[in-house]
């Protein structure tokens, strides 16, 4: 459903934009705060901030043929413990990262960036 105002348009779905866009007042992306042991990645997320202070902690991806090709997220070290309690990712199933089945975050602070081609996934 689409709304149009004096102002802009707003949607319920996604938006898709050929060319170029500009965004006055910035973009705010879905953030999942975690801090158990384990968390499979949703789709919708896109900042995944794990909180290591207390705990190890295993982030499963989706599917990267459900994600799409070209979904990204940003997986950060927000406790600084990770060379402590390490933060692994792990494809879904027998998708790789990089070619392996994990990938570790082990430095304090570390981040991670991850893009789907829709089989796998990738860091950048």
């Amino acid at each position: 459903a689409r709304q149009y105002s004096s102002t802009g348009m707003e949607t319920s779905g996604y938006l898709k934009v050929s060319g170029s866009a500009t965004f006055a007042a910035g973009i705010t992306h879905n953030r999942a705060a975690i801090t158990a042991a384990s968390y499979t990645i949703l789709v919708t997320d896109y900042y995944i901030g794990a909180d290591t202070t207390s705990n190890a902690i295993t982030l499963t991806l989706p599917a990267a043929a459900t994600a799409g090709g070209g979904k990204t997220y940003i997986i950060k070290d927000e406790g600084g413990d990770a060379s402590t309690n390490n933060i692994t990712i792990d494809g879904d199933g027998s998708e790789t990262v990089d070619g392996v089945t994990t990938v570790d975050i082990t430095s304090p602070y570390g981040a991670l960036n991850l893009y789907s081609d829709g089989s796998n996934w990738f860091v950048y």
